[in-house]
């Protein structure tokens, strides 16, 4: 959060093709909260998260606009996985899913 904010240029690393789904805490949190108080969910795990996948390009450019911020490249990481997306299939056992578009909760955040 703390980069986001800053005046700084925002770092790519490589291409940026590399993608993640990012979740909203706000959305996050009954979800971890439902898996704790629901009967019968004892000893399972649960991915709370998001399905809409967003490269690191096209979400450094979206906060770039907000912030007026430039956008650079910089070297890879190396071991980084090209694409990260949470399995949800057992979501529908809490009755949750996120509600919160990245848009609108970089709106919120920044």
């Amino acid at each position: 959060v703390a980069m986001m904010m800053a005046a700084d240029p925002i770092e790519i690393h490589g291409d940026g093709s590399q993608t993640r789904s990012l979740t909203w805490i706000h959305d996050v949190v009954p979800g971890m909260v439902e898996a704790g108080v629901r009967d019968g969910l004892q000893g399972r795990a649960y991915n709370l998260g998001s399905t809409e996948e967003v490269s690191m390009l096209d979400l450094a450019s979206r906060i770039s606009k907000l912030r007026s911020v430039d956008v650079v490249h910089v070297g890879e990481n190396h071991g980084d996985s090209k694409r990260r997306i949470p399995d949800l299939s057992g979501n529908d056992d809490l009755g949750w899913s996120a509600s919160t578009s990245l848009d609108e909760g970089l709106s919120q955040l920044l």
